[in-house]
């Protein structure tokens, strides 16, 4: 779509002027954080030092306590938006409860915390009377993660347990290697941690994701994305990272072990270091020789290890000032794994990925009702894969790197009932990418005459470099029109140049009516989406050399061209409901049209992934889920998600070195390799405060995901190896239901350390399964067996 990039300037320039003589009282921004504060004071008006303050949200497990200063003020920083119970008490008074929403950076102040006299015994017993149950003016479906749920993901190498955390959000399919599909889409997910942007893919193959020992909350967005994220819209995946800011100096040592020699030692250790200076560090490092999900059962030549480094600092220098500054390291090294074939042969590929990350942020509060943020960062990624002669049937390599260096700012402002924000994004985008392959055997490859071609004396090879730009600017606007009814309403334009170049200006609006006397939150969202290509590998995927290998290009099917930004128009109607007032129900419908369906290309066994965009795609689907916050030490859910994703070619990029995906030509319309029907999930826990131990049952269903074959190519598929984990008339891979334990205690406990051990088995039946079965875009890739593993971990303050 071509669009005046000054006309747009204008556009929201003018907007930002007009609204700045406006003032605001409760505002918003990509840091999805803010501040609760106040002073208790007694029926006199004098302050009371020492009262205990309690910050709780039993939806999403959330509980933060403090004791109120000398001067009767207490604070709690780094709050997810949301709503909570303030819970104040002090021996010789009546408990206190108030309602507390936090929808901004903007600190919330409470006001008039008067504590009445009266013996301890008239405690008045705090119910939430249903509102943060259901968020009455909320227009995004999310879900939110506590600190509580992430310290205790199971598995012997918890710093990989990000991706858990997220698939329990409902919508959310997995696949192979920790990759995560929303709502129908490709791992298309934005991530956004202490309000800076992170468009790379973070599943194992890529780089590393942030260590889940960092971790603070999460918050999992599925539906009315705000106008201020952009890039990767499938999900928006908040991150909030820990910080020492509100604590004593603190930390922890933990180790973990599991089958297949699989474990990870960590050290973390955080507090502040006077008023207003805090930092987390967090460093982790882990191996495991079941690293990903092998092609063979045998899990052959299967060996990895991650290392990750963490630092974040927090300097408040005035009550108007908020400096982070944030900095990682981190590493994968792994072996490609083998089928049984190349095993015999000797084969031994590795990969090694390396990325950093360096950030500042400063947010001023210019007077109690408005807020800016300006933010610089830089991420370094490098990915390099070698092979040995003995690489069959194809000897590959390859060398690619790329940085993003961005700056983002916004100012937000209101005006009665408008919250007004305006913002920019602008990031530089160099990228290099090398790579090689021939043929070894030549009665094990299947490729096109044109693939085979390919020889150790004449091999094919690939290098280029380019510098790529983006920019955007975004407005957006929520606002109550009248009582009970929140509206927000947003613009977006984005501009993209790399391989291809593209614009577009992004319209978002959701509403939400809130009907007081049945607690019942009505939905109904339309978003419009714009999302450049996979930057990785997206050079050779986007290539001539590449299309010339396309069967789309040698049959004159259309496709073979470059790929191009994926185009989505997105709508949703839902509802949350609070029963009994013990549950919270949520359901929502939504519906994607999309143009230039993203999509990605594995290229044979090896972990090289290609983007690549089907010309059209539509997606459908269903999502329910029944939260049971805490009762008396029992807490639960259980969810249940229906969708339909299809493709319509033709195809454009990738590396496809056989005539397989030449099957869908221009209006052929398929099952994308990661439909997956059916996916149900559900989570129990018992938990007890002292001692603390805890016990989680959990369970998750997934109906299985499609493949194809020619009718000649039946009695192949019947001999290829998980044929019997598949149903070959539905070409669908079985269903799979698969059952988890996990339960931990706290002992040995001394005024300055506590001994935690937690054990985990997943999967606990043994359950065999496949994630995915000869995929033209996928090939095969076995799920884990039963894995069961230890962790203990000394806790210090």
């Amino acid at each position: 779509m071509k669009t005046s990039v000054r006309a747009v300037l204008g556009f929201v320039t003018f907007m930002t002027i007009a609204c700045s003589g406006l003032v605001s009282s409760a505002v918003y921004g990509q840091i999805k954080v803010g501040t609760v504060r106040g002073t208790v004071i007694d029926g006199t008006g004098g302050v009371l030092p020492g009262v205990s303050v309690t910050l709780a949200n039993s939806v999403f497990d959330f509980k933060r306590q403090t004791v109120s200063a000398n001067d009767g003020t207490f604070v709690f920083n780094n709050v997810p938006l949301d709503a909570y119970t303030l819970t104040l008490q002090y021996t010789g008074f009546q408990t206190l409860s108030r309602d507390v929403h936090v929808r901004s950076n903007v600190p919330v102040v409470i006001e008039d915390l008067k504590l009445a006299v009266g013996p301890l015994s008239t405690t008045i017993e705090v119910t939430s009377e249903l509102k943060e149950f259901v968020e009455h003016d909320s227009t995004e479906t999310h879900l939110d993660i506590s600190s509580q749920y992430l310290a205790n993901v199971p598995g012997s190498t918890p710093n990989r347990g990000m991706e858990a955390a997220i698939a329990s959000a409902t919508g959310v399919v997995t696949d192979d290697n920790g990759r995560l599909h929303v709502r129908g889409t490709e791992s298309q997910l934005l991530y956004v941690q202490d309000g800076i942007p992170i468009t790379e893919r973070l599943d194992t193959t890529f780089a590393s994701s942030t260590d889940i020992g960092a971790l603070s909350s999460i918050t999992v967005m599925t539906g009315n994305i705000p106008a201020e994220y952009g890039n990767r819209l499938g999900g928006v995946i908040n991150i909030q990272t820990k910080s020492g800011i509100d604590l004593p100096l603190h930390g922890t040592v933990g180790a973990s072990l599991g089958n297949f020699i699989s474990g990870e030692t960590d050290v973390r250790v955080g507090g502040k270091l006077g008023e207003r200076l805090g930092f987390f560090l967090s460093s982790s490092a882990s191996q495991s020789s079941r690293f990903l999900d092998p092609p063979d059962p045998g899990n052959f030549n299967n060996r990895g290890g991650t290392g990750k480094f963490n630092l974040n600092t927090d300097w408040h220098p005035t009550d108007r000032d908020i400096l982070r500054i944030n900095f990682s390291q981190n590493g994968i090294d792994f072996r490609v794994p083998n089928t049984r074939e190349a095993e015999v042969a000797g084969q031994r590929a590795r990969q090694i990925l390396r990325d950093d990350a360096q950030s500042v942020m400063w947010q001023h509060l210019w007077s109690p009702n408005s807020v800016s943020n300006i933010a610089l960062y830089r991420r370094f990624y490098r990915a390099n894969l070698f092979c040995n002669e003995e690489c069959r049937p194809l000897f590959s390599g390859s060398a690619r790197q790329h940085s993003n260096q961005g700056l983002i700012g916004s100012v937000t402002y209101h005006r009665g009932r408008h919250n007004i924000k305006a913002g920019m994004e602008l990031a530089r985008l160099p990228v290099r990418e090398a790579f090689s392959y021939y043929v070894t055997d030549p009665d094990q490859f299947e490729g096109t005459e044109a693939a085979r071609a390919f020889t150790r004396q004449r091999p094919f090879l690939f290098s280029d470099s380019r510098l790529g730009r983006q920019f955007s600017l975004y407005w957006q606007d929520s606002f109550s029109p009248f009582e009970n009814l929140t509206v927000d309403a947003g613009l977006r334009y984005d501009f993209y140049r790399l391989a291809v170049r593209g614009e577009q200006i992004s319209p978002r609006i959701g509403g939400v009516y809130y009907i007081r006397p049945s607690k019942t939150a009505l939905r109904a969202v339309y978003n419009r989406f714009f999302q450049p290509p996979q930057v990785e590998y997206l050079l050779l995927a986007s290539s001539a050399q590449a299309a010339a290998l396309s069967p789309f290009s040698a049959i004159a099917l259309g496709g073979a061209s470059l790929v191009q930004p994926d185009v989505q128009n997105f709508f949703e109607v839902g509802v949350s409901q609070a029963l009994l007032g013990i549950f919270k129900l949520d359901v929502s419908h939504y519906w994607r049209r999309i143009h230039n369906f993203n999509d990605r290309d594995q290229f044979l066994t090896t972990a090289i992934i290609f983007p690549i965009s089907v010309a059209r795609g539509q997606v459908h689907g269903l999502d329910m889920r029944l939260d049971f916050p805490e009762r008396k030490g029992l807490s639960g859910y259980v969810s249940f998600s229906n969708s339909l994703a299809v493709g319509i070619g033709p195809i454009n990029g990738g590396l496809f070195l056989d005539e397989s995906a030449g099957r869908i030509g221009p209006g052929t319309r398929f099952a994308v390799d990661h439909d997956q029907r059916n996916t149900g999930a559900f989570g129990i826990t018992f938990r007890q405060p002292k001692p603390r131990w805890f016990i989680t049952f959990s369970g998750r269903h997934e109906s299985g995901v499609p493949f194809d074959f020619e009718a000649s190519e039946r009695a192949a598929v019947l001999r290829s190896l998980g044929a019997d984990l598949v149903n070959i008339d539905r070409r669908r891979v079985n269903p799979r239901t698969l059952f988890n334990l996990s339960s931990g205690i706290d002992f040995l406990q001394t005024a300055h350390v506590t001994t935690s051990l937690q054990f985990d088995i997943q999967n606990l039946a043994n359950a065999r399964f496949l994630y995915n079965f000869r995929s033209i875009f996928s090939g095969t890739h076995f799920g884990y067996p039963r894995l069961y593993s230890g962790r203990l971990l000394f806790a210090f303050k």
